[in-house]
Formats: C-alpha cells, structure tokens, sequence
C-alpha cells in the first residue's frame, strides 16, 4: 500500500516473469472501489521492488543486485548505480527540514 498521485494505491507484483499491478483506491472502506491502472511488464531480471517513490517511480533490485528505478510517468527503467544485496537491501526518503530532530523548545 503505497500513495501514489495523492491516491491510495496497492501496489503487486508476481515473479517469472516479472510483473507490476497497480490498483487505486477510489472510496474509503468500499472493497469494490479498486481499480487496477496498470500492469507493467514483463520485466526480466527483476528481483524484489524495495520502494514507491513520490515522483511515480518504483525502485526494485536485479537479480544482478544492481538497483534501478522505474519511472511510471515515462516508463524508463534507469540504473541508478548503486549495488544492494538481496533481502539487506532498504531505501528511506529524506526530507530536509529547518527543525532540529529533537523538535524546537522554548
């Protein structure tokens, strides 16, 4: 379950060969409501998605254990040229703010 375009969206994917489905949400607590807008695929090589980004992108590692990225928008698929390792691999997304971590005080 992932937000994607400011939407509730749920994101599967089923191996060999390897494709994404994403379903949108289009009503709070009406099952019936889900929508499937794509199906992406097949794509080889694949290994396990590790993030939805906030730019509609998926990141997914290779089996070669490089890291790519695909962009929903444009469907590009990019190395971003970083290597990971299968199940070890985590990507966070960081925002920078003018807060200290500890909050402000005083």
């Amino acid at each position: 379950m992932v937000v994607l375009k400011e939407s509730i969206a749920m994101i599967e994917y089923e191996d060999d060969p390897f494709y994404f489905f994403i379903s949108i949400l289009g009503e709070i607590g009406v099952a019936e409501s889900w929508t499937r807008l794509f199906k992406i695929g097949p794509l080889y090589g694949v290994e396990e998605p590790i993030v939805v980004g906030k730019n509609a992108d998926i990141v997914y590692m290779k089996k070669d254990e490089e890291v790519a990225r695909f962009d929903l928008n444009t469907e590009v698929i990019e190395d971003i040229g970083v290597r990971g390792r299968h199940k070890c691999c985590q990507m966070v997304i960081y925002n920078e703010s003018l807060l200290p971590i500890g909050g402000m005080h005083g």
